[in-house]
């Protein structure tokens, strides 16, 4: 999509560098935690200490935001312009969109989905170890 509001290019770099602190800001320490986590005798209890840590850095995520993005946003409240309401609803799709956010973001989802697991299901966390290691 053509438009002087935004550099395609430069959006395509903010939302990489978005996606790269989500895997490894994110998922990568939230996997690690978990793990770490699983080595205590209460597995659970070793996950809710460490969620402030996690809950700090999905906070930090919002940083990382691509800037174009969130000044697109600013300007579709303040104009409410039709032309920016479609630039927005582009760029949301193609970068910040379900599919986008599932495919490009699998670190992230795992280390956070592994850290719930050891969070909240520690009952279970045995037979979910069990499972991976089968299909490894």
């Amino acid at each position: 999509m053509e438009s002087k509001l935004f550099d395609e290019e430069d959006i395509k770099q903010e939302a990489k560098k978005h996606n790269d602190f989500l895997n490894t800001g994110v998922g990568l320490i939230s996997f690690t935690l978990a793990l770490t986590c699983l080595s205590f005798n209460d597995p659970q209890k070793a996950a809710l200490l460490c969620f402030p840590i996690v809950l700090g850095i999905l906070l930090q995520a919002r940083n990382h935001f691509p800037p174009t993005l969130r000044e697109i946003k600013i300007l579709e409240k303040e104009t409410k312009d039709e032309h920016v309401i479609e630039v927005r609803k582009y760029l949301d799709k193609k970068y910040l969109g379900v599919k986008s956010l599932l495919t490009k973001n699998l670190l992230y989802w795992y280390g956070c989905s592994f850290y719930l697991v050891v969070l909240v299901i520690h009952e279970y966390i045995d037979v979910v170890i069990e499972l991976i290691f089968k299909y490894l």
